[in-house]
């Protein structure tokens, strides 16, 4: 859907911003790319400290999503400021942030598929706008 959403919009536009505070669509593909890398990166990170400290089975079986705080990100009636580590400042072609999403969430797949049968809600990483995350 997100390939989708940037190709509505004419490539010779992807650089522009709609108002001064806001992103473009090379910015905001470019921010996506930057918080999947990462988030990539930490969940692998995370899982083998966990492996290493002896994580138990999984035992849990509700679902995720419903103990994170989305309202936050989904209403967007409150202005939430990227961190440095996640503010685009390229302005990189979408199609090349586009690509990188794709290679984090092959690794981030890859990580998760690893962790099959570990206790990852045992696994909690503070985030300051979704609460902890596990």
């Amino acid at each position: 859907r997100l390939g989708e959403s940037v190709a509505a919009v004419p490539i010779a536009r992807h650089h522009e911003r709609p108002a001064p505070e806001r992103w473009s669509v090379n910015e905001i593909v470019e921010h996506l790319a930057l918080v999947e890398r990462g988030v990539a990166r930490g969940f692998a990170k995370w899982l083998e400290e966990a492996r290493t400290a002896g994580v138990a089975p999984e035992g849990e079986t509700s679902p995720l999503l419903e103990r994170m705080r989305m309202e936050h990100v989904v209403a967007r009636s409150q202005k939430i400021v990227a961190p440095p580590r996640v503010t685009p400042t390229q302005n990189a072609p979408s199609a090349a942030s586009l690509a990188s999403i794709d290679e984090s969430r092959a690794a981030l797949i890859a990580a998760a598929e690893g962790a099959d049968g570990l206790a990852l809600g045992s696994i909690v990483q503070p985030h300051p706008v979704l609460g902890p995350l596990t």
